[in-house]
């Protein structure tokens, strides 16, 4: 038939039984207006329940002062990227925001999943929430790191102990 697929009548008539029986959507005016489908749902409260507990496993390690300089976690400005004790005390700083930051979306998936119709506007808005509130604790870490003086550099050879020739005062006599 020029490949269009026909539908049974039975088809259509299953179809509109598992959707009254399958509500999804609301009534505004009297006009029904579908949701998105279930498949967001659970995609978006994945995405957000990963995020989370990504987002508090960096924020509890930060506070335990147990999350070494790495190139993919935790806060990597300059100034906490300058030694040890700068990027403990930044992340120390940006943890409990972080904690934060991954209850909250947490929750937001969580909320994503129930509420269909709802879904994605609770999504985004737990997504938005999370990340800015991240970003609010790596900036206090960030300024946490850049208060603390940098640590006194040696003069002179720096403890090299080149011994008879290098940098000594006394070296060619």
């Amino acid at each position: 038939m020029n490949g269009v697929t026909c539908v049974a009548p039975e088809a259509w008539a299953r179809r509109r039984a598992w959707r009254a029986a399958h509500p999804a959507g609301v009534t505004v005016g009297g006009t029904r207006v579908e949701a998105y489908p279930h498949g967001v749902n659970i995609v978006l409260s994945v995405v957000l329940g990963v995020l989370g507990v990504a987002l508090g496993a960096v924020g509890l390690l930060g506070l335990q002062g147990k999350l070494r300089r790495n190139r993919f976690a935790g806060v990597r400005t300059a100034a906490a990227l300058r030694d040890e004790e700068t990027f403990a005390l930044a992340n120390r700083v940006a943890g409990v925001p972080n904690v934060a930051a991954g209850a909250v979306a947490v929750v937001s998936g969580a909320m994503a999943f129930v509420m269909v119709d709802l879904a994605v506007t609770a999504g985004i808005i737990g997504l938005v929430g999370a990340l800015v509130i991240a970003a609010a604790g790596g900036v206090m870490g960030h300024r946490a790191a850049a208060m603390l003086p940098e640590p006194v550099k040696p003069k002179g050879c720096g403890g090299c102990a080149c011994g008879g020739g290098g940098c000594s005062p006394l070296a060619g006599l």
